[in-house]
């Protein structure tokens, strides 16, 4: 039986309800079939980045799928981490890590293949090639520097279209897992 992480994020900014961290939990709730399955909500941090290095190092999972919103109304499964922080939006503590070199521009494999598994389930999943230089970017570059098979997937912040989504997330990690 393999490992499965799931993040998502509590609130942020405007952002009381966090749909991530719903769908995180409604994954978690639902379960992944023969998989042993972790989820963890993180705080909208930075430093976040050390908990989810800290959880892959410990739960040795054979997939990393982590969640994030953003105002789209898409639901979109980012392709790279930039390795830079481009946004000068505080985290929820306050810190500004714009102009932050995390590492090298990192890619995930198998992106192309996914999507087409996801695109069965739900017609509107898209590719996306911008994490967004925010947190998301930065736990996304994190998964990735940890020579773990990650994904990183953008939802919509509606928190009434969470439980529509979690087959989706369960695709993805079947996906990933082929």
């Amino acid at each position: 039986m393999s490992v499965v992480l799931v993040t998502g994020f509590g609130p942020f900014d405007d952002v009381v309800v966090n749909a991530s961290g719903l769908l995180a939990r409604a994954v978690g709730e639902a379960g992944i079939t023969g998989h042993e399955l972790h989820v963890e909500v993180l705080p909208t941090r930075f430093a976040s980045r050390d908990v989810v290095k800290e959880l892959v190092d410990r739960l040795r999972p054979a997939v990393v799928v982590s969640l994030g919103v953003s105002r789209d109304q898409v639901v979109n499964l980012e392709r790279r981490a930039s390795g830079i922080v481009t946004s000068q939006r505080p985290d929820v503590a306050g810190e500004v890590w714009c102009g932050r070199v995390l590492g090298p521009e990192l890619r995930a494999s198998g992106i192309d293949r996914w999507i087409v598994d996801l695109q069965a389930i739900d017609p509107t999943v898209a590719l996306s090639d911008e994490a967004g230089g925010y947190v998301c970017d930065a736990i996304f570059h994190a998964a990735l520097s940890c020579d773990v098979r990650a994904a990183f997937v953008h939802i919509p912040r509606d928190v009434d279209a969470v439980a529509a989504r979690v087959p989706i997330i369960q695709a993805l990690v079947a996906a990933m897992l082929v």
